[in-house]
């Protein structure tokens, strides 16, 4: 006697209720992942900002093995681009002989294109120059308005400006409102002399336009790594520095330990 035929099956769809419940998990993992996500490529910005910032001394010290112990210093007009990150137009090309090249003139949270200052976008680096991927065609083109003389750089150099009138450190006193408070050799400027007051050679660019507030106001403290946006642009965002020690190692330094450093036409800060 043959058998009945046997039934299929039948398949069991998803509903609505638990297609909203497994998308809701999802969206749920995702809101809890994301935001570790974005911090671990923030902190991995931040390490390649400090790896960049030693490569720059490992050349200056090189440079300096090569020209009578002292670090990378060529003299600009008095007058201009006494601020840390004014640099005479052969400093950058300078370091890319000497192994530092224009992907280690900055920091990756505060790319070249994104400009030096978000009041003078005339300094941004175009990105046709950029793409040529040539340390002296970049260079060139981070010229303070086609200077004879000047760069506008993307990182502090806090070694004392050679200028008309000797070498210039970088510091002031804002409790007494004085300046050169320290003296030359209070600051590294050959490989005989690490300074006296543990100052770095380098650190990010750190700033405050004193017209908009008092230099203590944090919410406006432009530059350094600035989590959420990186963009130059945004305020109160600064987390954190890299600084870079002539001994060859880099500290980061949190916003409570920032202190200003330098008063001219910028509040400076690391």
């Amino acid at each position: 006697m043959p058998h009945p035929p046997r039934a299929t099956p039948s398949r069991h769809a998803f509903t609505i209720v638990e297609l909203l419940v497994v998308v809701s998990i999802m969206l749920l993992l995702m809101a809890i992942l994301l935001p570790s996500m974005k911090r671990s490529r923030f902190v991995a910005r931040e390490a390649v900002c400090a790896s960049n910032y030693g490569q720059v001394v490992t050349a200056m010290t090189v440079y300096a093995a090569d020209f009578t112990g002292f670090y990378p210093n060529m003299p600009i007009p008095q007058s201009i681009g006494l601020s840390p990150w004014g640099y005479h137009k052969d400093f950058l090309p300078t370091l890319a002989r000497y192994g530092a090249g224009w992907e280690m003139w900055g920091c990756p949270l505060r790319p070249l294109t994104e400009g030096w200052s978000p009041f003078r976008p005339q300094y941004n680096v175009s990105q046709a120059v950029l793409d040529t991927r040539d340390d002296d065609a970049i260079a060139q083109d981070m010229r303070l308005n086609g200077h004879p003389t000047l760069t506008i750089g993307q990182f502090n150099y806090w070694v004392p400006t050679r200028c008309a009138n000797g070498y210039m450190p970088h510091n002031y006193d804002p409790v007494n409102n004085t300046y050169n408070v320290w003296a030359v050799d209070d600051w590294p400027t050959r490989l005989s002399n690490q300074g006296k007051g543990h100052h770095p050679l380098v650190t990010d660019l750190l700033y405050i336009y004193p017209p908009e507030a008092p230099y203590t106001a944090r919410q406006f403290i432009r530059g350094g790594h600035q989590y959420e946006t990186g963009n130059v642009s945004a305020v109160g965002l600064t987390e954190s520095i890299n600084a870079a020690f002539a001994d060859g190692h880099v500290e980061r330094r949190d916003f409570s330990q920032f202190q200003l450093r330098q008063r001219q036409q910028w509040y400076v800060f690391y």
